[in-house]
């Protein structure tokens, strides 16, 4: 009797399904940024629980605080020093691709990659009214980084990955545009037990 084997389950949702999820998801938190989510956002939020500095943050146009929705605090961990480039990987409304922005200082640079259309358009309004010269806004993913091999010393991401099906895809772009020895800080969720597959593939669970 010979042995009959399954191939292995895709549990992971349908990406296109996730992405228009995720897309629909950060429009309305663009649009309406106090209607209340199922996820925590703003500024209050970010000095109470993840301890970002408040003074900082009221420094920051309250149009991207309203709407900041991490899961961290990277830049605590990642550092970034005068004249370094910084990678924001998934901006949102660009609250910390600003506070990263000041610390590279105009002898650095600082790039914000964002999907979102409504995300990226209030972070580059903000980019432009703090007159910040040595920071852009790009449009892209996780998955596609516009940025050439090598070019990034200290690459963020804070709450994208769990938005993300193909983090091996993920993984490997930021590696591709980090510089020998360059940092990655990654804030994100962490699955702490299991969960059934129902439930794996649902992307409405995915995209919150």
């Amino acid at each position: 009797m010979s042995n009959v084997f399954a191939p292995p389950v895709d549990l992971r949702p349908d990406a296109e399904i996730l992405a228009a999820l995720v897309d629909e998801t950060y429009t309305e938190l663009a649009r309406a940024p106090y209607a209340g989510f199922h996820f925590n956002t703003g500024a209050s939020y970010a000095v109470e629980r993840l301890g970002y500095d408040p003074g900082e943050l009221m420094a920051i146009p309250v149009e991207c605080t309203a709407r900041f929705a991490g899961l961290g605090n990277p830049l605590a961990d990642a550092d970034p020093q005068t004249g370094e480039v910084l990678l924001d990987a998934g901006c949102g409304a660009g609250t910390d691709l600003l506070l990263g922005a000041w610390r590279v200082g105009r002898e650095g640079r600082a790039f914000g990659v964002e999907p979102n259309p409504a995300m990226r358009a209030i972070a580059r309004d903000a980019v432009s009214r703090q007159g910040l010269g040595h920071c852009r806004v790009l449009e892209g993913s996780l998955e596609y980084l516009p940025l050439p091999d090598q070019s990034v010393d200290v690459a963020i991401a804070n709450a994208t990955f769990s938005l993300c099906p193909a983090r091996e895809e993920a993984l490997a772009e930021l590696h591709r545009v980090l510089r020998p020895g360059g940092r990655l800080v990654i804030s994100d969720a962490v699955v702490d037990g299991h969960f059934p597959a129902h439930e794996r593939v649902d992307p409405a669970l995915w995209a919150s």
